[in-house]
Protein backbone atom coordinates (compact mmCIF):
# COMPACT_ATOMS: atom_id res chain seq x y z
CA UNK A 1 0.00 0.00 0.00
CA UNK A 2 1.19 3.49 -0.85
CA UNK A 3 1.51 6.40 1.55
CA UNK A 4 2.04 10.12 1.23
CA UNK A 5 5.60 11.34 0.78
CA UNK A 6 5.43 14.23 3.22
CA UNK A 7 4.09 14.96 6.68
CA UNK A 8 3.43 18.12 8.69
CA UNK A 9 4.27 16.42 12.01
CA UNK A 10 7.80 15.76 13.25
CA UNK A 11 9.68 14.78 16.39
CA UNK A 12 12.96 16.39 17.47
CA UNK A 13 15.18 15.71 20.48
CA UNK A 14 16.42 18.79 22.32
CA UNK A 15 20.06 18.30 23.34
CA UNK A 16 21.27 18.48 26.93
CA UNK A 17 24.89 17.42 26.37
CA UNK A 18 25.48 17.52 22.65
CA UNK A 19 29.11 16.88 21.84
CA UNK A 20 31.73 15.02 19.87
CA UNK A 21 31.18 11.25 19.83
CA UNK A 22 34.59 9.65 19.30
CA UNK A 23 33.06 6.21 18.72
CA UNK A 24 30.64 7.39 16.03
CA UNK A 25 33.34 9.51 14.37
CA UNK A 26 35.17 6.36 13.27
CA UNK A 27 32.68 5.91 10.41
CA UNK A 28 31.64 9.56 9.91
CA UNK A 29 34.27 11.73 8.24
CA UNK A 30 32.04 14.82 8.61
CA UNK A 31 32.56 14.94 12.40
CA UNK A 32 35.26 17.17 13.89
CA UNK A 33 36.55 17.43 17.45
CA UNK A 34 35.60 20.80 18.98
CA UNK A 35 37.95 23.55 20.06
CA UNK A 36 35.37 24.97 22.51
CA UNK A 37 34.55 23.61 25.96
CA UNK A 38 31.81 20.95 26.26
CA UNK A 39 29.52 23.50 27.88
CA UNK A 40 30.06 26.03 25.08
CA UNK A 41 29.36 23.35 22.47
CA UNK A 42 26.12 22.36 24.21
CA UNK A 43 24.94 25.98 24.50
CA UNK A 44 25.64 26.70 20.83
CA UNK A 45 23.91 23.50 19.73
CA UNK A 46 20.88 24.24 21.90
CA UNK A 47 20.59 27.72 20.43
CA UNK A 48 20.81 26.33 16.88
CA UNK A 49 18.26 23.63 17.70
CA UNK A 50 15.74 26.08 19.16
CA UNK A 51 16.07 28.43 16.18
CA UNK A 52 15.33 25.59 13.76
CA UNK A 53 12.32 24.43 15.79
CA UNK A 54 10.94 27.96 15.79
CA UNK A 55 11.36 28.27 12.01
CA UNK A 56 9.50 25.00 11.46
CA UNK A 57 6.69 26.03 13.79
CA UNK A 58 6.32 29.38 12.06
CA UNK A 59 5.72 27.48 8.80
CA UNK A 60 2.95 25.49 10.49
CA UNK A 61 4.88 22.26 11.09
CA UNK A 62 3.82 20.49 14.28
CA UNK A 63 7.05 19.81 16.20
CA UNK A 64 7.04 17.43 19.15
CA UNK A 65 10.13 18.46 21.13
CA UNK A 66 11.46 15.72 23.42
CA UNK A 67 14.14 16.88 25.89
CA UNK A 68 17.13 14.58 26.03
CA UNK A 69 18.10 12.91 29.30
CA UNK A 70 21.33 13.67 31.15
CA UNK A 71 21.87 9.97 31.91
CA UNK A 72 22.95 7.95 30.05
CA UNK A 73 25.18 10.28 28.03
CA UNK A 74 23.98 10.38 24.41
CA UNK A 75 25.94 13.09 22.53
CA UNK A 76 24.26 12.27 19.18
CA UNK A 77 20.66 12.14 20.43
CA UNK A 78 19.91 15.28 18.42
CA UNK A 79 19.69 12.94 15.38
CA UNK A 80 16.63 10.76 16.22
CA UNK A 81 15.87 9.80 12.62
CA UNK A 82 18.52 7.08 12.87
CA UNK A 83 16.81 4.97 15.52
CA UNK A 84 13.15 5.02 14.52
CA UNK A 85 10.79 5.70 11.64
CA UNK A 86 7.01 5.73 11.34
CA UNK A 87 4.81 4.48 8.53
CA UNK A 88 1.10 4.80 7.79
CA UNK A 89 -0.96 3.56 4.85
CA UNK A 90 -4.63 2.67 4.58
CA UNK A 91 -3.73 -0.90 5.51
CA UNK A 92 -0.82 -0.61 7.95
CA UNK A 93 0.68 1.65 10.57
CA UNK A 94 4.02 0.88 12.16
CA UNK A 95 6.77 2.20 14.38
CA UNK A 96 10.12 0.73 13.29
CA UNK A 97 13.20 0.52 15.53
CA UNK A 98 16.65 0.20 13.98
CA UNK A 99 20.01 -1.48 14.73
CA UNK A 100 22.75 1.07 15.35
CA UNK A 101 26.47 0.62 14.78
CA UNK A 102 27.71 2.66 17.75
CA UNK A 103 27.06 1.27 21.25
CA UNK A 104 26.55 4.77 22.58
CA UNK A 105 23.88 5.52 19.99
CA UNK A 106 21.84 2.45 20.95
CA UNK A 107 21.15 4.22 24.24
CA UNK A 108 19.09 6.78 22.31
CA UNK A 109 16.26 4.26 21.81
CA UNK A 110 14.28 5.48 24.81
CA UNK A 111 11.26 3.51 26.01
CA UNK A 112 9.44 6.70 27.00
CA UNK A 113 9.74 8.12 23.47
CA UNK A 114 8.45 4.86 22.01
CA UNK A 115 5.53 4.94 24.46
CA UNK A 116 4.79 8.57 23.60
CA UNK A 117 4.70 7.76 19.88
CA UNK A 118 2.60 4.64 20.43
CA UNK A 119 0.05 6.31 22.70
CA UNK A 120 -0.20 9.51 20.66
CA UNK A 121 -0.31 8.06 17.15
CA UNK A 122 -1.67 4.54 17.79
CA UNK A 123 0.58 2.41 15.58
CA UNK A 124 -0.78 -1.07 14.92
CA UNK A 125 2.62 -2.68 15.31
CA UNK A 126 6.15 -2.04 16.47
CA UNK A 127 8.71 -3.66 14.19
CA UNK A 128 12.08 -4.02 15.90
CA UNK A 129 15.13 -4.73 13.78
CA UNK A 130 17.46 -4.19 16.72
CA UNK A 131 18.33 -7.90 17.02
CA UNK A 132 20.63 -7.45 14.01
CA UNK A 133 23.06 -5.70 16.35
CA UNK A 134 23.83 -9.15 17.78
CA UNK A 135 25.38 -10.19 14.46
CA UNK A 136 26.99 -6.84 13.69
CA UNK A 137 24.54 -5.85 10.95
CA UNK A 138 23.15 -2.32 10.97
CA UNK A 139 20.53 -0.12 9.34
CA UNK A 140 20.28 3.37 10.77
CA UNK A 141 16.76 4.43 9.89
CA UNK A 142 16.18 7.23 7.43
CA UNK A 143 19.87 8.01 7.59
CA UNK A 144 20.64 4.71 5.90
CA UNK A 145 17.52 4.73 3.73
CA UNK A 146 16.19 7.63 1.69
CA UNK A 147 12.57 6.63 1.23
CA UNK A 148 10.31 7.36 -1.69
CA UNK A 149 7.24 6.56 0.38
CA UNK A 150 4.81 7.32 -2.43
CA UNK A 151 6.44 4.69 -4.67
CA UNK A 152 7.68 2.31 -1.94
CA UNK A 153 11.33 2.60 -2.97
CA UNK A 154 14.24 2.69 -0.51
CA UNK A 155 17.49 4.18 -1.84
CA UNK A 156 20.44 2.86 0.17
CA UNK A 157 24.17 3.58 -0.06
CA UNK A 158 25.68 0.44 1.46
CA UNK A 159 28.18 1.07 4.25
CA UNK A 160 29.15 -0.21 7.69
CA UNK A 161 26.00 1.51 8.98
CA UNK A 162 23.70 0.36 6.15
CA UNK A 163 23.72 -3.38 5.52
CA UNK A 164 21.68 -5.81 3.46
CA UNK A 165 20.23 -8.20 6.03
CA UNK A 166 18.19 -5.70 8.05
CA UNK A 167 17.37 -3.81 4.84
CA UNK A 168 15.85 -6.93 3.32
CA UNK A 169 13.67 -7.48 6.38
CA UNK A 170 12.57 -3.83 6.36
CA UNK A 171 11.56 -4.10 2.71
CA UNK A 172 9.68 -7.36 3.27
CA UNK A 173 7.82 -6.09 6.34
CA UNK A 174 6.96 -2.65 4.94
CA UNK A 175 6.53 -3.48 1.25
CA UNK A 176 9.48 -1.51 -0.12
CA UNK A 177 11.85 -2.27 -2.99
CA UNK A 178 15.51 -1.39 -2.36
CA UNK A 179 17.84 0.28 -4.82
CA UNK A 180 21.32 -0.18 -3.39
CA UNK A 181 24.59 1.37 -4.47
CA UNK A 182 28.02 2.25 -3.14
CA UNK A 183 29.67 5.54 -2.37
CA UNK A 184 33.14 6.93 -1.90
CA UNK A 185 34.09 10.34 -0.68
CA UNK A 186 37.37 11.72 -2.13
CA UNK A 187 38.76 11.45 1.41
CA UNK A 188 38.81 7.71 0.65
CA UNK A 189 35.98 6.56 2.91
CA UNK A 190 32.36 5.61 2.32
CA UNK A 191 29.81 8.34 2.85
CA UNK A 192 28.39 7.24 6.20
CA UNK A 193 24.68 7.76 5.45
CA UNK A 194 22.58 7.85 2.29
CA UNK A 195 20.74 10.97 3.44
CA UNK A 196 23.96 12.97 3.11
CA UNK A 197 24.11 12.01 -0.57
CA UNK A 198 20.49 12.45 -1.60
CA UNK A 199 16.96 13.50 -0.69
CA UNK A 200 13.69 12.51 -2.35
CA UNK A 201 10.68 14.81 -2.17
CA UNK A 202 7.25 14.82 -3.75
CA UNK A 203 8.44 16.29 -7.03
CA UNK A 204 12.20 16.83 -6.77
CA UNK A 205 15.09 14.52 -5.92
CA UNK A 206 18.46 15.95 -4.88
CA UNK A 207 21.46 13.70 -5.59
CA UNK A 208 25.26 13.99 -5.54
CA UNK A 209 26.30 11.54 -8.26
CA UNK A 210 29.97 12.52 -7.85
CA UNK A 211 30.35 10.11 -4.90
CA UNK A 212 28.50 7.22 -6.61
CA UNK A 213 30.34 4.83 -8.96
CA UNK A 214 29.52 5.57 -12.59
CA UNK A 215 28.18 2.06 -13.27
CA UNK A 216 25.61 2.46 -10.47
CA UNK A 217 24.35 5.91 -11.41
CA UNK A 218 22.00 4.89 -14.23
CA UNK A 219 19.80 2.71 -12.03
CA UNK A 220 19.26 5.63 -9.65
CA UNK A 221 18.54 8.09 -12.46
CA UNK A 222 16.15 5.72 -14.19
CA UNK A 223 14.28 4.97 -10.98
CA UNK A 224 13.87 8.66 -10.11
CA UNK A 225 12.80 9.51 -13.65
CA UNK A 226 10.27 6.65 -13.66
CA UNK A 227 8.64 8.09 -10.54
CA UNK A 228 8.40 11.52 -12.18
CA UNK A 229 11.04 13.29 -10.11
CA UNK A 230 13.01 16.26 -11.38
CA UNK A 231 16.64 15.50 -10.51
CA UNK A 232 18.66 18.31 -8.99
CA UNK A 233 22.33 17.30 -9.15
CA UNK A 234 24.72 18.37 -6.42
CA UNK A 235 28.46 18.90 -6.60
CA UNK A 236 30.86 17.43 -4.08
CA UNK A 237 31.31 20.85 -2.51
CA UNK A 238 27.55 21.14 -2.06
CA UNK A 239 27.45 17.68 -0.48
CA UNK A 240 30.19 18.77 1.92
CA UNK A 241 27.93 21.68 2.88
CA UNK A 242 25.12 19.20 3.62
CA UNK A 243 22.97 20.17 0.63
CA UNK A 244 22.03 16.49 0.26
CA UNK A 245 20.69 16.52 3.81
CA UNK A 246 17.51 18.47 3.13
CA UNK A 247 13.98 17.24 3.80
CA UNK A 248 10.62 17.73 2.11
CA UNK A 249 7.82 18.35 4.62
CA UNK A 250 4.27 19.67 4.29
CA UNK A 251 2.32 22.48 5.88
CA UNK A 252 -1.01 21.60 7.56
CA UNK A 253 -2.75 22.79 4.38
CA UNK A 254 -0.60 20.53 2.22
CA UNK A 255 1.86 23.09 0.87
CA UNK A 256 5.33 21.79 0.10
CA UNK A 257 8.15 22.78 2.47
CA UNK A 258 11.87 22.22 1.89
CA UNK A 259 13.96 22.48 5.06
CA UNK A 260 17.76 22.53 5.24
CA UNK A 261 20.67 24.28 6.92
CA UNK A 262 21.77 27.74 5.86
CA UNK A 263 25.10 26.19 4.84
CA UNK A 264 23.23 23.87 2.48
CA UNK A 265 21.04 26.65 1.07
CA UNK A 266 23.95 29.03 0.52
CA UNK A 267 25.90 26.34 -1.34
CA UNK A 268 23.19 25.98 -3.99
CA UNK A 269 23.35 27.85 -7.29
CA UNK A 270 20.72 30.53 -8.02
CA UNK A 271 19.06 28.17 -10.52
CA UNK A 272 18.92 25.35 -7.96
CA UNK A 273 17.51 27.73 -5.37
CA UNK A 274 14.88 28.85 -7.86
CA UNK A 275 13.93 25.24 -8.68
CA UNK A 276 13.33 24.49 -5.01
CA UNK A 277 11.56 27.81 -4.37
CA UNK A 278 9.14 27.09 -7.20
CA UNK A 279 8.40 23.71 -5.62
CA UNK A 280 7.63 24.95 -2.11
CA UNK A 281 8.34 27.10 0.90
CA UNK A 282 12.04 27.25 1.84
CA UNK A 283 13.17 27.05 5.45
CA UNK A 284 16.87 27.29 6.13
CA UNK A 285 18.45 27.74 9.51
CA UNK A 286 22.11 28.08 10.59
CA UNK A 287 23.39 25.04 12.53
CA UNK A 288 27.21 25.28 12.08
CA UNK A 289 28.07 23.76 15.48
CA UNK A 290 25.78 20.77 15.00
CA UNK A 291 27.09 20.18 11.49
CA UNK A 292 30.79 20.55 12.30
CA UNK A 293 30.91 18.55 15.52
CA UNK A 294 27.96 16.19 15.04
CA UNK A 295 28.61 15.49 11.37
CA UNK A 296 24.92 15.68 10.50
CA UNK A 297 22.52 18.36 9.37
CA UNK A 298 18.85 19.32 9.37
CA UNK A 299 17.43 16.14 7.87
CA UNK A 300 19.21 14.05 10.51
CA UNK A 301 17.63 16.18 13.25
CA UNK A 302 14.06 15.64 12.08
CA UNK A 303 12.17 12.38 12.57
CA UNK A 304 9.02 12.46 10.47
CA UNK A 305 5.82 11.29 12.16
CA UNK A 306 3.17 9.74 9.93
Amino acid sequence: MKQTQTTSTVLMVQPVQFGYNQQAAQSNSFMHAPTQSPNQVQQLALQEFNTLVEALQQAGVSVHVIPDTTEPATPDSIFPNNWFSTHRTSGQSALVLYPMESDSRRLERRDDVQQFLQSTFQYQECISLTHYEDIGSYLEGTGSMVLDRASNIAYVALSSRSQLQPLQEFCTRLGFTAITFHSQHPSGVEVYHTNVIMSVGRNIAVVCFEVIPRHEQDAIRQSLQSTGHTILELTLEQLNNFAGNMLNLASPTGENIWVMSSSAWNSLTPIQQQTLTEDGIIIHSPIPTIEHIGGGSVRCMIAEVF
